[in-house]
């Protein structure tokens, strides 16, 4: 895959991720938040079960393991992200899952023992900055 192919579906990817509150948000009119995620997670296994169904197998434990352990985490992730648009605002459930852009350098330094550079640190505080001008009052 070529650099600009990965760029535009990463693109693809901000898009769809920023459209599924807004369709979160639809969604909540009739249904509750488990029925929401069931469907979601139903519908991203029969997904990568037909795009990918023959290279899922043969898996070693260790893969299950660690994909059982990384799928709870998205899980919660998701269930708080569901909650929050159901009992607050679009944009500040947005804003506040938009917080992994300075989340994620903050962590790899505890935990990996990362030191951002100059640029990062700049663009982390800049992300913050325009997060927060976009979506709070």
């Amino acid at each position: 895959m070529n650099q600009t192919r990965a760029d535009i579906l990463l693109l693809a990817v901000v898009f769809l991720w920023g459209a599924s509150y807004l369709l979160m948000d639809y969604s909540l009119d009739e249904l509750d938040p488990f029925n929401i995620n069931a469907f979601r997670f139903l519908f991203a296994f029969l997904t990568a079960f037909v795009v990918g169904g023959k290279k899922l197998f043969p898996v070693s434990k260790a893969t299950v393991k660690y994909s059982a352990l990384l799928g709870f985490v998205l899980v919660i992730v998701y269930f708080g992200a569901t909650f929050g648009v159901k009992y607050t605002s679009i944009s500040n459930a947005g804003f506040l899952c938009s917080l992994t852009v300075v989340s994620t350098p903050i962590l790899a330094f505890f935990f990996k023992k990362q030191k951002p550079d100059k640029m990062l640190s700049v663009a982390v505080i800049l992300a913050l900055l325009g997060i927060g001008l976009l979506t709070l009052d």
